[in-house]
C-alpha cells in the first residue's frame, strides 16, 4: 500500500483528536447543565429515554467517517497497470563560436559569454525537448550529442571558453558539417541555431549551407556582437591586457557579419537575429520561430502506473456519514415520544443527512480529477529530477512484483540518476533474467555506464587494479548488449571510449612499474658496485688500480639512459652513450627532472590530464574535427 498524498493522512489524525476531545467536552457540559435543574434522582427519570450507547455509537461513525475521507485524500494506491507514454517534443542543436573573435566586449560581459546566457534562457523554454551543442572556432567539435539531461547541456555550456578547440580562426562551414553528420540519424525536423559574431576566416559556409538544406536541415543564424566592432583582448601571461594584431603587427578590429549569417538562414529556410545587449534577439526568434515549430512523437515508453483505491476509504466514509443521522440517540421503548416532538425536531436529521452528503459529494468531485490526472508518481519523479523520491518509489514497486524484470530495470535506472551505482549494479543485473531482448540489451548498456562511473570512483582513489577490472567488465557488457542489436551506435562509442580510457591507463600502469623495476635495478647496481669497490681495495695488488669509466649519460635521458638504450639494451649489459635529442617546440633544451618512484613527471601528468578530457557520450560522434586545407592562411582570431 502506499499513499500519493500522506500529508492527508496527518490531518485526518488531527481532525480524529479533535473530534474526540470535542465530544468528551459536550459530554462533561451536558452533565454540568443537567446538574443545575435539580436532584440527581429526578434527572435520572427524565433522562431515562436516553441511550448513552447510540450516542457513543453516533459519535464514534462521525470520527471514523472524517478519518476515512482524510485517508481517500491522500489516495491510497495498491498495486499496477503499465500504460504506454508518448513524448512530443523538437529536438534543437546549438553551435556556439568559441573563436577569440568572441571575448569582443562590444556587448557585456563580451561576445561570447552573453551567448551563452541567451541559450541558457533559450533552452529553459523547451523542459521536454532534446538540446545539443556544438562548439566551433578553426574546427568544430560536438560536445553535447542529443539529449534529455539538460543538466549535462548546462554544465557543458557553462564549460565553453576559447580554448576548448586549440585550432584558432572562425570555420563556419565546420559547425554545419558537424551538425549533419550529428543530426544524420534524425527523422524528426532538424533545426540548428548557429551563434557567432560572422566573420568566417575559413571555409566555405555557404556551401556548406546548400550542402545542409539537401539533407533536411533548417539554420537559425544569430549574430553577437556589433557593427562597429572594437579591439579583441587577450590576457598576457604578466597579466596584463594585450590586443590581437595581424601579420602587419596592426590592431584587429572584429566587427559582425551580418550579411553572411542573413545568407545562410535563407538559404536553409531559416531566419536571422541580432542577439543584441541583453539577448533579446534568441527571445524573438523563440517567439516567431521557435515556438511555432510543430511537435513529433520522439519516443515511446510503458511506464507503470499504480491503481488508485481511494474508493475503498471514501465509500465507506459515505456509508458511515449517511448512517448516523439514521440512529437516534433515545431508548426504543421510548420511541412513542418521538410523536410528540414538533415536525421541526422530527426532521432535523433531514438536514444533518444533506450536508453530509453534499460533504460527500464535494469530497467525489474533488477526488476524481485528482485520480484521472494521476500519472506514475515515480515516472513523474524521474522527470523532475527528483531521484532519491523516484528511486524509493521503484524500489516498493518491484518488491511488490519481483518476477516483473520492467521494475529491476527503472529501479536501476533511478539508481544510476541517483549516484548509487552498487545498488544500480544489481537492479541492471537481475533485469536481465527476462525473455525480452530488447530489455536485455538496454540492461547490458546501462550496465556498461554504470560500472565506468564505477571505475571512475575507484581510479579518484588510487584503485588503479580495481579500476581496470571494472572497466574490462563494461566493456564485455556493451559486447554482450551489442551481440543482441549490432545497430546500437550508442553502445559501439562507448565500448570504444571505454576502451581508449582502459588502454591509456593500462600503458601508463606498465610505464610506472618499469620506472620502479629500473630504479629497483639501479639501487641494485649500486649496491653491488659499492660492494666490488670495497672488496678490490681489500684484494688487490696494486693500490693505484681504477675502476673502468661510466658511460656518458644522455642529457635528456633519465638514470644515464636514453630512451631508445632503455628499450633496446637486455638485463646485464652498458647501456650505450646516446646523442641528446634536440628540444621539441614549445619546451626548453634544460633535462626534465627525473621523477621519483611512483611519481608522474611533469610530461606524464600533462599527457594524463589530456586523455581524462574525453567523457562518455549518450549518443556516438565519429566526427572528426574540420581543419583547413594546409595551404590555407592560418587567422587565429
Amino acid at each position: 500500500m502506499h499513499f500519493a498524498q500522506p500529508g492527508f493522512l496527518v490531518l485526518g489524525f488531527v481532525l480524529g483528536v479533535t473530534l474526540v476531545a470535542l465530544y468528551v467536552h459536550l459530554a462533561f457540559a451536558r452533565r454540568r447543565a443537567l446538574a443545575q435543574l435539580g436532584a440527581s434522582h429526578l434527572l435520572s427519570h427524565l433522562t431515562a429515554s436516553v441511550s448513552h450507547t447510540k450516542r457513543r455509537i453516533k459519535e464514534a461513525m462521525t470520527v471514523v467517517g472524517v478519518v476515512l475521507v482524510a485517508i481517500a485524500l491522500a489516495r491510497p494506491q495498491y498495486g499496477s497497470r503499465w500504460e504506454e507514454a508518448h513524448r512530443r517534443g523538437v529536438d534543437l542543436l546549438f553551435a556556439v563560436d568559441t573563436s577569440k573573435s568572441m571575448l569582443t566586449p562590444d556587448v557585456k560581459p563580451n561576445r561570447l559569454e552573453r551567448a551563452k546566457l541567451a541559450v541558457q534562457d533559450l533552452v529553459q523554454k523547451f523542459p521536454e525537448d532534446r538540446v545539443g551543442l556544438v562548439a566551433f572556432a578553426g574546427s568544430a567539435f560536438l560536445e553535447t550529442p542529443l539529449t534529455l539531461d539538460h543538466a549535462i547541456f548546462d554544465q557543458s555550456l557553462g564549460d565553453l571558453d576559447t580554448n576548448v578547440i586549440p585550432l584558432g580562426g572562425t570555420n563556419v562551414a565546420s559547425a554545419i558539417d558537424v551538425a549533419q553528420k550529428a543530426l544524420a540519424d534524425d527523422e524528426h525536423k532538424k533545426i540548428l541555431v548557429l551563434l557567432t559574431d560572422g566573420e568566417d576566416l575559413s571555409g566555405d559556409a555557404l556551401e556548406a549551407a546548400q550542402s545542409a538544406v539537401k539533407q533536411g536541415l533548417s539554420i537559425y543564424t544569430v549574430g553577437v556582437g556589433t557593427a562597429h566592432g572594437e579591439l579583441i583582448p587577450l590576457s598576457s601571461q604578466n597579466g596584463q591586457t594585450e590586443f590581437v594584431k595581424d601579420e602587419s603587427g596592426n590592431f584587429v578590429t572584429s566587427k559582425l557579419d551580418e550579411s553572411l549569417l542573413e545568407k545562410i538562414a535563407t538559404t536553409t529556410g531559416g531566419s536571422y537575429r541580432a542577439l543584441g545587449d541583453n539577448g533579446q534577439g534568441l527571445e524573438s526568434l523563440y517567439r516567431d520561430d521557435l515556438a511555432l515549430l510543430p511537435r513529433s512523437d520522439l519516443a515511446a515508453r510503458s511506464q507503470q502506473v499504480p491503481i488508485e483505491r481511494y474508493q475503498w476509504p471514501l465509500g465507506l466514509a459515505l456509508l458511515l456519514l449517511g448512517l448516523e443521522p439514521m440512529i437516534g440517540e433515545r431508548r426504543r421503548v421510548r420511541a412513542r415520544v418521538a410523536k410528540s416532538l414538533p415536525p421541526k425536531s422530527r426532521h432535523v436529521w433531514g438536514r444533518r443527512f444533506g450536508v453530509a452528503a453534499t460533504a460527500a459529494l464535494a469530497a467525489m468531485l474533488v477526488l476524481e480529477p485528482i485520480a484521472s490526472a494521476s500519472p506514475q508518481s515515480a515516472e513523474k519523479e524521474y522527470r523532475d529530477q527528483k531521484f532519491a523520491q523516484a528511486q524509493a518509489d521503484y524500489a516498493a514497486a518491484a518488491k511488490s512484483q519481483p518476477n516483473d524484470p520492467r521494475f529491476q530495470f527503472n529501479l536501476g535506472a533511478a539508481n544510476y540518476r541517483n549516484g548509487d551505482f552498487d545498488s544500480a549494479t544489481k537492479a541492471f543485473e537481475s533485469a536481465l533474467h527476462t525473455d525480452d531482448t530488447n530489455l536485455q540489451e538496454h540492461a547490458y548498456y546501462n550496465l556498461g555506464d554504470v560500472l565506468y562511473r564505477t571505475g571512475e570512483k575507484t581510479l579518484k582513489a588510487n584503485k588503479t587494479d580495481e579500476t581496470i577490472r571494472t572497466w574490462k567488465q563494461a566493456i564485455s557488457d556493451y559486447e554482450a548488449g551489442l551481440r543482441l542489436d549490432t545497430k546500437d551506435a550508442d553502445a559501439t562509442f562507448n565500448r570504444d571510449f571505454v576502451q581508449r580510457k582502459l588502454a591509456e591507463l593500462e600503458k601508463k600502469q606498465d610505464e610506472q612499474k618499469r620506472k620502479d623495476d629500473q630504479q629497483k635495478k639501479q639501487d641494485q647496481k649500486k649496491n653491488d658496485d659499492s660492494k666490488s669497490k670495497d672488496s678490490k681495495g681489500g684484494d688487490s695488488k696494486n693500490g693505484d688500480q681504477k675502476t673502468p669509466a661510466d658511460p656518458k649519460q644522455n642529457p635528456n635521458s633519465k638514470n644515464g639512459q636514453s630512451p631508445q638504450a632503455q628499450n633496446q639494451n637486455q638485463p646485464g649489459q652498458n647501456p650505450q652513450a646516446q646523442r641528446p635529442e634536440a628540444p621539441k617546440p614549445g619546451e626548453t633544451g634544460e633535462p626534465e627532472a627525473p621523477s621519483k618512484p611512483g611519481e608522474l613527471s611533469k610530461s606524464e601528468a600533462r599527457a594524463l590530464l589530456d586523455s581524462l578530457r574525453g567523457d562518455l557520450q549518450t549518443k556516438p560522434s565519429a566526427i572528426a574535427p574540420v581543419t583547413p586545407a594546409a595551404d590555407q592562411p592560418q587567422k587565429d582570431w
